[in-house]
Parts: structure tokens; sequence; C-alpha cells
């Protein structure tokens, strides 16, 4: 019997999972996405959005798909992780397009869709999902036809102008995708866990689903992280993932295994490392010149060199683990053989592109490679790290030179080196060098408290450290700690060391600048004094240290000079007429003339530099006077006949003059003045054009030369006559 064909519908094939419930932070991905693929004149257009297992590149090109699947007459996702699999997709795809029928025909289904998709006139789109590497993709790829190809992969390797690299989530929308999740609010615990998962959707998602489960807050899900963090990565299941943190990337290391030894032992050792880029190159270096045995033994005589284990190197070196070794004799030593793990790392989207000799490690990534292991072999993987760090820390911290290496490997040297290590001290000289001197006392703070706990608070080494630390605490703006840290380290010194060796000298010496610099100068004089001929007996006089204690003594001794006569109560004497009064101006004024007389007189003239500005009140034949010196406020009344003059501040150390009218010099004050009126003067100075001495009664004796003196009118309320009173003749002394 002959059944009549059953009638064609008209179709519109689409295949796609789920769409993703939210894709939060990927808008300009899918415009740029749709710009890339819009943009190429080449048909079909392929672009492979590559990178980190459970970055989101699947709900990426879902959520492309979703939004413009009105723009094309064939959307097909294909499963592409297995080739048999993609094949029968293909058929199932042949059979829906009308070009097959399913188990009966022999024809190649992909040869056949292949066909079909070139002879459409209308565009279609192709999504190859999960594809292992490029080359496996080539057979299945359309050759013709108005379509875009779209391809997720975890291998990098794909042609610079079709891969487009998917980074993880920025930090705010990451803490955005994990509340809205989880439905919880706490946006600082959210911030934290951001920072935990490093910000990878897979983590966040899987995340948000244990705690929906669990009914657990952030805060209490973050604890369990800590304290457990490998068994709570395997739990929770994010939505749209067959796949969980602890199994995403388990096949990549098992086929590394397998094929690349080397690759898997560099990733080991790059995740004991910073999550920052790590300098691969450079930390591989000594794996070219030396011998794992050599780096040890180097690694050993450093570590004794610092005080920071005893015993002799040989024995300690045999103390070394076998199997440390060997982890180092697993790794890459050459370029090619570098290039080669790096590529079968890349393959799998396990690490960045490398750029300048660094590449990075997602910290998952990082964290889960080492979770693969015991305690023991991750500690000894650590301890590569840390003596790979250590080869290649230049041994003089000080030098400019040296200090962009330190920088680049700042954030492993404190993730792979304790406290107790020689790095770490280097490290922290480079700190206070560089300028950096808060970070510098802090370190110098944990070292000295690690090796206090390790050797004891008297080792050579201790003592050190707490010597650093009292010198980064002054640099870090803190003299008087700093002088009581080496005040406090001076007696240990000397029980130890004994009161001549040159350790307790230096320590002694920087007591003695730390006591000047916290304003002690006196003391510290006295303590450079102290030392100075302890110096010359025991280094001889002409030993850099000993001509730097003479230095500083000078240099301390006529700072307290200074300081003495800047603490005096000076007073300076002027004799002038008896209308003047002097004003204190605390404020800063531009150089140049001052007139306030409101006679049309020139007022003081102050130079550049003079912090207290004084104002008089005089006649119109007052020139001006340089004061660069505080004085003290209040009224300065010079009398003309023994009057007092001004009243000079503490600290003046410039000759000052006081010019008034013809016939009258004003004193150059050159010293203090026991009674105020015998100051020498100076030389007369004519008369300006219309300008003549202050009026008043009397005339009083010239200063020099029977020249006459100026009197000003006597001032209301004085309490002296116009005429200095002369003291009457002692008595002859009875008997």
């Amino acid at each position: 019997m002959h059944l009549p064909s059953r009638p064609r519908v008209a179709t519109r094939p689409v295949q796609l999972a789920p769409r993703p419930p939210q894709l939060v932070g990927r808008d300009e991905t899918v415009a740029e996405l749709r710009e890339r693929l819009r943009a190429s004149d080449v048909r079909p257009e392929v672009v492979a959005v590559h990178g980190l297992g459970g970055v989101g590149k699947t709900s990426l090109t879902l959520e492309y798909a979703y939004r413009l699947q009105q723009e094309y007459d064939l959307v097909w996702q294909l499963p592409a992780a297995e080739p048999a699999v993609l094949s029968a997709a293909f058929a199932r795809l042949a059979a829906l397009m009308g070009l097959r029928e399913l188990g009966a025909d022999a024809a190649d289904p992909v040869d056949q869709v292949h066909a079909a998709l070139a002879a459409r006139t209308l565009p279609w789109l192709l999504i190859f999902d999960n594809v292992p590497e490029a080359e496996a993709l080539l057979p299945f790829l359309p050759p013709a036809g108005p379509g875009h190809v779209l391809v997720t992969s975890r291998s990098g390797r794909w042609p610079r102008d079709q891969g487009l690299e998917l980074p993880v989530l920025d930090l705010v929308n990451a803490a955005r995708l994990l509340l809205s999740s989880s439905g919880q609010d706490d946006e600082v615990a959210a911030a934290e866990a951001v920072s935990e998962f490093g910000a990878l959707p897979l983590s966040l998602e899987q995340a948000a689903a244990y705690m929906s489960e669990t009914g657990l807050a952030l805060s209490e899900y973050l604890d369990l992280l800590h304290h457990q963090r490998t068994e709570l990565l395997a739990q929770g299941q994010a939505w749209g993932y067959r796949e969980r943190v602890a199994s995403t990337w388990q096949f990549a290391f098992e086929r590394l295994a397998r094929t690349s030894p080397q690759a898997i032992a560099l990733l080991r050792l790059l995740s004991c490392y910073a999550h920052e880029a790590i300098p691969y190159h450079l930390l591989l270096s000594p794996l070219e010149r030396w011998a794992p045995r050599e780096l040890f033994r180097a690694d050993v005589q450093r570590r004794r060199a610092y005080g920071r284990i005893p015993g002799p190197p040989a024995r300690l070196l045999r103390d070394v683990h076998p199997s440390v070794l060997v982890m180092m004799r697993a790794l890459p030593r050459d370029t090619l053989r570098i290039n080669a793990a790096l590529t079968a790392l890349r393959r799998h989207s396990l690490i960045g592109p490398p750029v300048d000799g660094a590449v990075t490690v997602h910290r998952l990534v990082q964290a889960v490679t080492l979770d693969q292991l015991s305690r023991r072999v991750q500690r000894r993987w650590r301890e590569v790290a840390a003596v790979l760090v250590e080869a290649v820390l230049p041994d003089d911290p000080g030098q400019k030179a040296r200090w962009p290496r330190y920088a680049r490997l700042l954030p492993h040297i404190r993730t792979v080196l304790g406290p107790t290590s020689p790095g770490m001290d280097k490290t922290a000289q480079y700190l206070g060098a560089s300028g950096d001197y808060r970070t510098a006392r802090s370190l110098f703070q944990e070292i000295a408290a690690a090796l206090a706990a390790a050797l004891g608070p008297e080792e050579g080494a201790t003592l050190t450290a707490r010597h650093e630390l009292a010198l980064w605490t002054g640099e870090a703006g803190d003299p008087a700690a700093a002088r009581d840290q080496y005040a406090a380290l001076i007696p240990i010194r000397r029980w130890v060391s004994g009161p001549e060796h040159p350790d307790t000298l230096t320590t002694q010496a920087n007591l003695a600048q730390w006591t000047g610099q916290a304003g002690d100068a006196a003391a510290a004089r006295d303590q450079y004094a102290t030392l100075l001929p302890v110096r010359e007996r025991v280094q001889g006089p002409e030993h850099p240290s000993t001509l730097i204690n003479r230095h500083e003594l000078a240099r301390w001794t006529g700072s307290w000079g200074t300081r003495r006569r800047l603490g005096s109560s000076m007073r300076r004497w002027c004799r002038y007429g008896s209308g003047f009064r002097g004003v204190n101006i605390p404020t800063p004024s531009p150089p140049g003339p001052i007139s306030p007389t409101g006679q049309g007189g020139r007022g003081m003239r102050w130079g550049p530099g003079s912090c207290v500005r004084r104002w008089c009140r005089y006649g119109s034949g007052f020139r001006g006077v340089n004061i660069p010196t505080p004085s003290p406020p209040g009224p300065i009344s010079p009398t003309g006949q023994g009057g007092r003059g001004m009243r000079w501040g503490p600290g003046s150390c410039v000759r000052r003059c006081c010019r008034f009218v013809p016939g009258c010099s004003g004193p150059g004050i050159r010293r203090r003045s026991p009674r105020g009126n015998s100051l020498p003067t100076g030389r007369p100075v004519p008369a300006r054009k219309g300008e003549g001495p202050p009026q008043g009664p009397g005339r009083g004796a010239g200063a020099r030369g029977g020249e006459p003196a100026p009197r000003a009118p006597a001032a209301t309320g004085e309490g002296r006559g116009g005429r200095r009173r002369r003291r009457a003749p002692r008595r002859p002394r009875a008997g």
C-alpha cells in the first residue's frame, strides 16, 4: 500500500539552550560582537570567543543569539566538545532542513548542511559551543554562505582577526551579579566574596546557588570559604553550568599531566605566586645557569650570611628533601621548553596571554591547582617558588637601578617569602631606600618579631632587624620613637657584642642622630663628643665612620649654639625720639617701603624672608630698618635721652641700622647694650629735600663728633622727663 507523502510545512530552524536569566556587565561585549560580525566583508564571518572556564562564554553567545535572532533565517547551536557528537548534531540539522532522512541516508550530513547553507540567500547563524581546539573545528566550518559563525572555546590558539578573549567581570558588576543571584544586600560581604572568587561568573553563580539552597548569609558563606574552601567549591550548582568550580578544570589538568608534564609543573609553580602578573621568564632564568642542587646550596649560604640559620651548610643541604629537587628538575629550563609549556597552558586558557615575559593566572585556577595536591606537596612547591625568587633578587637594594626588579617582584615576595627570609630583609631595605618609609617600618616590625620568636631576642639577626626598625621609624617621621628604640637597643648590643664593637658604635651614633632630630641638640652633641674618642681608638682617626662622627659633632654643636641664641631673650636698644612706638604684624608682606606715618614720611623697608612686620609711627624724616626676626608684642618707646629703644626678638643675627634726619645717624646694632644708652652709631645720612627733624624741646648730646641728636615730642603720660638724669656719684663706703 502506498501512503501519501507528508505535506511540507514552512519551518525556521532554531535550536538554542535556554536564555541566561541575567547577563550582568556584558552589554558592551555583545555590542562589540555584533559590530565585528557585521563589519567584515568575508562570508561566513567567524568569531571565536575564548577564555577561562566559567567566565561566561556560552552565556554571552546565547544572549547575542536571543537578542538578534530575528535578523537570521536559521539559528542553530551545536555541541562541539566531541567530533562524533558534533557530527550527530549536523545530521539532526540536515533532517530538519529536509536534506536527509534520519538513519536512512548514507551521505555525509556535514556536507549536506554546508551545501544548503551556501545556497541560502538569507543570513544564518551557527554556534559551535565548547570547541577544544581550533584544528578540530576546521572540517565542520561552513565554507560559503551569507552567515555568521560563533565559537566558544577555552583554547586561546585562534587567529588574531577571529579571536575575542572574554575577561572576568569587573568588581562592581561582579558584586551586582552575586547580590542579584543570591537575593541579599550585604555589599561589604559581596565585595569580599568577589575578591576571593576573582570575579569569575561561574564561582559567583555557584556561591549564590549554594546560599539559596542552604539559607546562609554572605558573611557565613565567607567564613566557610576561608576554612573549607576545597569542599565548598564542590558544592552548589550554578544555573546553566554543567560543572562546578572544583571540576571545571579537571579535564585540563588530567590531559596536561599526560601530554605535557612540564606544563603542569609550571602551572603548579605559578599557582604558588600572587595573582598579579608573574614574570615567569625572570623566575625561571636561574634554571638555565645552575642545577637544582646548586640553587639550594646558594640559598643555604645566603641564609647563613644573613644569620637566619645555624649549623654547617653541608648538613643543612642534606636536609633538603629529594622530592624538592625532583620538582625543580620537572620545570622547563630553556626558552623552547618554556614556550612549549606556555602554549599548552594557553590551549586550555589556564593562563593569560604572555606580555613582556609575564603571565597572569586566575586566583581560582591557582586555588584549585594547589587543592589537588597534598599539604606536604604544596609546601614543597612553595619552597621551590621561594628559592627561585631569592635567586633573582639583587644584593644591593639601595641602588636605584635595581628598584624596577624589586617593584616587579614585590607582590610575589610577599606571597612566597616568610619574614625570616633574607629576601624579605632586602625588600624592606628597597622600600626604605625608594622612599616608602612606612611600609619599610611595617616590614621590619614583622621581621624583628619573627626573628625574635624563631632565633631569640639576643641573636645578631634580631638585633640588626631592631636597628633597622628604629632607623625607618625615624625616617617615617617619628624621631622620638626612633631615639627610644635605639636607647633600648644599646644595652643589649653592649652585652652581646661588647661596648666597642662596630655594631654597638653604629647604634650609639644613630642614637645621637635621632636624639638631635627629636630636638635635643645639646644631648646629641654630648653623645657624639663621648663617642668620638672611642671611634678614633677603635677604628682610627681617618676611618670614614670617625670622620662622619666629627662632622656630626660639629653640626650639632653649631645647632645647639644657634638654638641657644634663638632661645635667649636678647634686647637691642635704640636711641630715638620719644614719640616712637612699635607694633607687631605677624603676617608677611612684599619687600618695599611702608609708610604708616600719616605725614608723608617713609616707613620701614622690610627685606624678603622677614616673618614679622613692625610698623613705626614716626615723623617724616624716618627711614627704613631691616628686621627679619620676631620681637615680643607691645609698645616700644625709644626716648631721645636715655629712654629704651626697640626690643629685638630672639635669634636676630643681622645688623640693623636706623637712619634719621641730618645730624643724626641711626645706631648700628651689633651687640646687646648693657644699659641701652651707649650703642655705636652708623654713618650720617643727608636729609632729603623737604624733610626735617621732628620738633621737640631741648637737645641731647650728639652721639658722634658733637653732632646733634634728634628729639621727638614727648609721649603723653611718659614716665621720664625730656632729659636723662645724671646718676649721683656713689658715696664712699664707710670704714
